[in-house]
């Protein structure tokens, strides 16, 4: 999970940069869910991660038509994040100046 969220804010900063979005502040929260039987002596049930809930909470002074432009960006060229699409659902949420945006 901290690789999803270390490359989603380098792919950020990088995109921010080339689109001129310019931001405060960053943070990126990936959490994971999975049924923690398949741990245990449950043969049946698989341990794998099955959702993956990917938070951006961002401070800008930038619209937030400009801000979601660039997060579907990163979504779209985070390797890490395209790796974990292929694993399970992925749940993408922004947050712009601490109101969620619909992405």
């Amino acid at each position: 999970m901290a690789s999803v969220g270390f490359c989603e804010n380098v792919t950020l900063a990088r995109y921010a940069t080339l689109n001129e979005l310019e931001f405060d502040s960053l943070l990126t929260s990936v959490r994971g869910l999975w049924d923690r039987r398949g741990q245990a002596d449950f043969s049946e049930i698989d341990p794998a991660f099955k959702e993956f809930i990917v938070e951006t909470r961002i401070s800008s002074k930038d619209s937030v038509e400009k801000i979601r432009k660039v997060v579907t960006i990163v979504h779209k060229g985070c390797p890490m994040h395209s790796t974990i699409s292929k694993m399970g659902k992925v749940v993408d949420k922004l947050f712009v100046n601490g109101v969620e945006v619909p992405l």
